[in-house]
């Protein structure tokens, strides 16, 4: 994929043109996949734990759900403080709504995923926290709604720089768990969220 630069993408969004989303999970793969912090698997599918009955989503899918990627940690980020385990990414479109991206998220939240079939048969796990990519804005998400990511384990992924340089960043509310800079240094930060239940 040619370099887009942050400005680029910031004249499509306010020209009110929007990219596809087939362009953010290609993005995605080529600006996380040089770190070689995880392995990355595709299009993984899984099934619902649990489900609102209020919702007709069970009824429609039979429970099953698709996630854009599946992030498994390799030793090189286990080493360096990796506890989060493995994650999940729902990519979207630049340019459009966030919300219907993060109701996925919850979704997937309450799945168990088979990563790799054909590798690891009737093998499935569960993901701690799942992420939102792109987010437009890597300070965007403060007050309620940073509140609501961190309880309910759900991340955004900001792909760029301030001044346009490749800067990917995990965000758990306003919290950075993850930044890898233009030339793959990477800093992990461990935080602890989403793990109170019932009365805070």
């Amino acid at each position: 994929m040619n370099d887009i630069s942050c400005d680029e993408l910031m004249k499509n969004r306010y020209n009110g043109k929007t990219t596809t989303e087939n362009f953010s999970e290609q993005l995605f793969i080529d600006l996380i996949s040089p770190s070689k912090l995880f392995i990355i698997y595709r299009q993984c599918w899984g099934r619902q734990t649990s489900f609102d009955p209020h919702t007709l989503s069970m009824s429609k899918k039979n429970g099953f759900m698709c996630i854009d990627f599946i992030l498994i940690p390799t030793k090189k980020a286990r080493d360096n403080g990796w506890s989060y385990g493995p994650v999940g990414v729902e990519t979207k479109a630049f340019g459009v709504k966030t919300g219907p991206a993060y109701s996925q998220a919850l979704d997937y939240r309450d799945c168990i995923w088979e990563f790799d079939e054909k590798l690891h048969p009737n093998f499935w796990i569960n993901l701690k926290y799942i992420f939102v990519f792109p987010h437009d804005n890597d300070q965007s998400v403060v007050g309620v709604m940073a509140s609501i990511e961190s309880q309910q384990r759900i991340g955004h992924i900001f792909p760029y720089g301030h001044h346009g340089e490749k800067n990917i960043k995990f965000y758990i509310g306003q919290r950075l768990i993850l930044n890898i800079d233009n030339d793959n240094n990477f800093i992990i930060h461990n935080v602890v969220c989403g793990e109170k239940s019932g009365s805070r």
